[in-house]
Order: structure tokens, then sequence, then C-alpha cells
């Protein structure tokens, strides 16, 4: 019994509190507690924020439609349909933007409100990403976001990302900061750098080509992406799809183009 008063108590200063949980309405049960630091740590990563279009999400214990307000789960892969997107709020506040026909999973996921302690690996298995860390890790390497090969260590920044496999099978990765600073590893060719506001890296890898090259965002359309995130609902604006041919590549898969605008069409009678 004193458990539990403790742990309402305690939910209740949480909630409460700017530093650990966006939305109010978590309960009890949205907790468990851990003797051995005794804190209350969070059965769940987020909760779904809006919605267009069907999207899933997959764990061993089968596959669920999401609508708004559902939790997402550590086990939890979300995925998108060709006229879903999703945004979600993790409990940390980071915020993840998924689009039309796109894929990610977290790999490792600790946190521990109390301590504002965070340990997360997001993983983009195909598609475009937008992820806005809203609070700063307060540790080197404990967070990050990963597409395919390439890695980018972050502390609090917008992260965009896209992973896409051509026709003839080239595995092309796209990550890029519109907003604060990083550190990216590719372990394909052991290349590592820092990198902040506007750099974009691609890396292409496949039958016979394996190139990588660091561009430069223009300062309008990173104004755009930055202006676009602040208006979920009217606009999803993610990183185009690059053009390899810019980099000597013979392109026989259908490209968006340099960074052209994305434009999603509007869901239909099943939007929610």
């Amino acid at each position: 019994m004193k458990l539990l008063l403790l742990s309402f108590s305690f939910i209740f200063i949480l909630l409460n509190s700017q530093i650990v949980i966006a939305e109010p309405n978590y309960n009890a049960e949205d907790f468990t507690f851990d003797p051995t630091t005794s804190t209350l740590v969070p059965k769940f990563m987020g909760k779904v924020m809006l919605i267009r279009g069907k999207v899933f999400a997959t764990s061993d214990q089968g596959r669920r439609q999401l609508s708004k307000g559902q939790k997402i789960y550590k086990k939890d892969t979300v995925s998108t349909t060709k006229n879903g997107i999703v945004k979600i709020e993790l409990v940390d506040q980071t915020i993840i933007t998924l689009n039309k026909n796109s894929e990610f999973n977290v790999s490792k996921w600790k946190y521990i409100p109390q301590k504002g302690e965070r340990d997360a690996i997001i993983n983009l298995l195909r598609g475009h990403m937008r992820t806005h860390f809203k609070v700063k890790a307060q540790k080197r390497n404990k967070l990050e976001v990963r597409v395919n090969n390439v890695s980018m260590a972050v502390r609090g920044t917008k992260v965009l990302a896209n992973a896409r496999t051509d026709s003839v099978g080239r595995e092309i990765t796209q990550i890029a900061l519109i907003e604060g600073y990083g550190h990216l590893f590719d372990q394909n060719n052991e290349k590592q750098a820092n990198i902040t506001t506007g750099d974009h890296y691609i890396s292409v890898i496949g039958p016979s080509v394996t190139k990588t090259k660091m561009d430069k965002i223009p300062t309008q359309e990173i104004k755009r992406l930055l202006l676009a995130g602040k208006s979920p609902k009217k606009d999803y604006s993610f990183l185009a799809n690059y053009d390899i041919t810019k980099m000597g590549i013979v392109n026989n898969s259908p490209s968006n183009g340099g960074y052209k605008k994305i434009k999603n069409k509007k869901a239909g009678k099943g939007t929610k």
C-alpha cells in the first residue's frame, strides 16, 4: 500500500513537471517501480500525437493499427502506408514524424525521467523521417539516429533522414541536420565527421558502386523545412530523395531530385 501511494504521489510530481512528460494523461499502470534505483520507469515510449491515413505498429504480439492517443512501446516497429503519416511524441519529449511508405523502430531505449538519463537508438528502416530532440542529452553519444550503415550521435537537434533502395539494388542513405550539431559515423568506410546545421551526408552502396558525399542544404530550404515543422497539420516536409547522378552515378531509378519539395496527397475517408 505504501508503495502504491508513493507511486501515485511521484506520478503527480512527474506530470506537473515541464522537464519529463509532455502530455498530462498517463496513469499509474503506465509506470513500473525499479527498486534498485528507487525510481519510476515508463513502460511505454510515447504516444501518437497526429495521424493521417493508415499506420501500423508491429511487435512480437502481432500487428495493430494505430490511432491518435495510442501508446508506442519499445518492441514496436511503426510503419506507414502509401497515404499514411504519423507524428509521435516520446516520453522524453522527442518528436518523430514518419512520412508515407516509411518505417522505423527503436533498438535501444533506456529512460530514467527522475534523473534525466536517456540512452536511445532510433532506426529509420525505410522512407523519410524527421526527428526533433527537444531536450539535450546530458552525455555525448547517448542519443543516436541510424540509417543503414550511417549513424549520427546528437545531444539536442533536428535530424532528417531518408532510406531507400533503387531499382538496381543500390542502398541510398541520407542524413542531414537542419538545426544543431552532431557527430556522424559511416561504418561501411569508417568515415566520421562533426556536422552542423545544413550538412547533408549521402551514401550509395550497391552493385559495382560505393560512393559518399557531404552536401550542403541551401539556406532557404532549411528555413522552409524548419517552418514546416512548426505547422505539421498544414505541411509535412521531409528531406527530398537526392539525385545520385550528381555523384557521377548513372541513375536507373526514379528520384525526386535535388531539394525539390515532397508533396503528400491528402488522406482519404479513412483519415483520422
